[in-house]
């Protein structure tokens, strides 16, 4: 049985395996949208993920551990470890007074910026605008974990990178378009991940009062 454990945003949970997922993990280090995650040693845990190579089958829920089975060679880049831990990360930041939100936010001037609105609404861009021309640093771009903190509403952590739909870019910020690679994709759902270094955006980390 191979150990190991994964934490994310300052929580962790264990990782069981009957197949060493080492060179899987190592892959995360090369994925944009997976660099926040961190895979250690085993250490005791509340919740645990269970990987089994064989046979597929679905992936099923029972008290703190999530049973995840499915042969190696298709596990890929094992993203699915991590979606299917979510649900017990996000627990364990609700036990701290914390919640994930689908959102972004900048800090400017020492205080936090929050963007909300549906998938298409113009988050990525605006964030973008406010990072480039006005200075603001980026918390976060698509998943921002906001909590309370002395009884305030605080942005505390967030995805470091910039996940930019073609059409938007086209349309907000065309000198970006050239970041594209040459694709028959539909422009509204042809994609990237993008870092904040490649952009020229700076990044905060730590807890940011949320006054807009």
């Amino acid at each position: 049985m191979y150990q190991y454990t994964l934490s994310l945003d300052g929580e962790s949970i264990g990782v069981r395996s009957n197949v060493d997922l080492g060179p899987i993990f190592a892959k995360w280090k090369g994925l944009l949208h997976l660099t926040g995650v961190r895979v250690g040693p085993s250490s005791d845990q509340e919740f645990t993920v269970r990987y089994t190579d064989t046979s597929f089958e679905p992936v099923n829920y029972s008290d703190k551990t999530v049973q995840v089975t499915m042969p190696l060679e298709q596990l890929q880049s094992g993203e699915i470890l991590l979606y299917a831990a979510l649900p017990f990360l996000e627990v364990l930041h609700q036990r701290r007074q914390m919640v994930t939100m689908h959102a972004a936010a900048v800090e400017f001037g020492g205080r936090a910026i929050l963007l909300l609105g549906k998938s298409g609404a113009g988050k990525t861009s605006l964030t973008l605008s406010l990072c480039r021309n006005h200075k603001a640093r980026l918390i976060g771009s698509d998943v921002v974990k906001v909590g309370l903190v002395d009884s305030s509403v605080h942005a505390c952590a967030g995805s470091k990178y910039f996940f930019l739909r073609q059409e938007s870019i086209k349309r907000n910020i065309p000198d970006l378009l050239d970041l594209f690679p040459q694709s028959e994709k539909d422009p509204w759902t042809h994609k990237i991940y993008c870092s904040p270094e490649r952009l020229g955006v700076s990044t905060c980390e730590g807890e940011v009062l949320i006054t807009k």
